[in-house]
């Protein structure tokens, strides 16, 4: 990751509200409009007018496109921006943490307050530094983080939880962290004990992998590896990859990603879930060692996993996968970070 100094004026500014996020609502959506000027809010979800709206944003030319919504509103509009064959430049991208877990607004130092004070700074103050984001790319698709596995399958079951509690009294309750750590132990690890262990076979098929591990000066590399060689073969519960450190709810659990820009952090974690429980004040600041956890900076591998897991990226389910080759994309994003 890379940063620099780029200056912005209020005309430059757009604002691409998701209306189903978790904090967003129709006050908040009407305060956005008096700091940016309702002129310039876009208020769209998935539906079939989403193109329509990023059409309208590329040719008004904005030079920043704020991104109102969890990590999934911020992908998605990473993705279509890259769909596009257009030679323009495409806008910078701001991210307003309206998620439940907002990851991506760990790197850029958004998201810990209120969400309107962050973009109300930005657009009184015309300097902002911008931050160079590399992706990785699975299927087509390009994502900052991703995982398979245990994660993953504490992530659905997360998601189940807020589906469960949606219209009752604890809706509040089980969103953002508590209702995270309610789903894993009420629901994943519950699961977990009576199943059998899954195993992984992990192939670099890019030019260039290293093992690595987290120094006090930052990445200590260690045996290189050669196209075709097998980094792993054995049982996990979970495999991470990706270019951002942090995860939802701001676990940072790729503590390597972003110190090499041509690579991604993979990681592969063997450790009982008990012992992942017990510390995760630890996993959260991106402190916590096992023998049982491998980690690589990578271009691109193949996974292949003894029976189909659970697959997410940046927050969004995306089914199970057996088979997954995962790349270090030519893309990235300019994110602009608060001051």
């Amino acid at each position: 990751m890379t940063t620099t100094t780029t200056t912005l004026t209020s005309s430059e500014h757009a604002v691409l509200v998701n209306p189903r996020a978790n904090r967003a609502s129709k006050e908040l959506i009407a305060a956005i409009g008096e700091i940016v000027s309702p002129d310039h809010v876009y208020v769209c979800d998935d539906g079939d007018d989403y193109r329509d709206v990023v059409d309208a944003l590329l040719t008004r030319g904005y030079g920043t496109v704020f991104t109102a919504g969890g990590d999934g509103t911020v992908h998605r509009f990473i993705n279509e921006l890259d769909a596009r064959d257009t030679a323009a430049s495409p806008p910078r991208i701001g991210i307003v943490a309206l998620g439940a877990g907002n990851g991506l607004a760990g790197v850029v130092s958004g998201g810990g307050g209120d969400p309107l004070n962050d973009l109300r700074t930005y657009v009184l103050n015309p300097s902002a530094d911008t931050l160079r984001l590399g992706l990785c790319e699975a299927e087509g698709v390009q994502f900052a983080y991703g995982s398979l596995g245990l994660e993953a399958s504490a992530l659905r079951d997360f998601r189940a939880l807020l589906g469960a509690a949606q219209k009752g009294p604890l809706r509040r309750a089980f969103h953002g962290r508590a209702g995270y750590v309610t789903a894993i132990f009420g629901m994943t690890l519950p699961r977990r004990l009576f199943r059998k262990k899954v195993g992984v076979k992990v192939t670099l098929t890019g030019a260039r992998g290293h093992a690595a591990t987290d120094g006090d000066s930052g990445a200590e590399l260690g045996r290189a590896y050669a196209p075709g060689d097998v980094l792993y073969e054995g049982p996990a519960n979970a495999v991470l990859m990706g270019t951002c450190p942090f995860f939802g709810h701001r676990f940072k659990l790729l503590p390597l990603a972003g110190v090499d820009a041509g690579r991604f952090h993979l990681r592969i974690s063997n450790v009982a879930p008990t012992k992942l429980l017990a510390n995760l004040g630890r996993l959260r600041r991106g402190t916590f060692a096992h023998p049982a956890i491998f980690d690589f900076l990578v271009d691109e591998v193949h996974l292949e996993f003894t029976e189909p897991v659970p697959f997410q990226v940046a927050g969004e389910l995306l089914g199970e996968r057996q088979t997954l080759t995962i790349a270090a994309s030519r893309s990235g994003v300019d994110l602009v970070r608060f001051l």
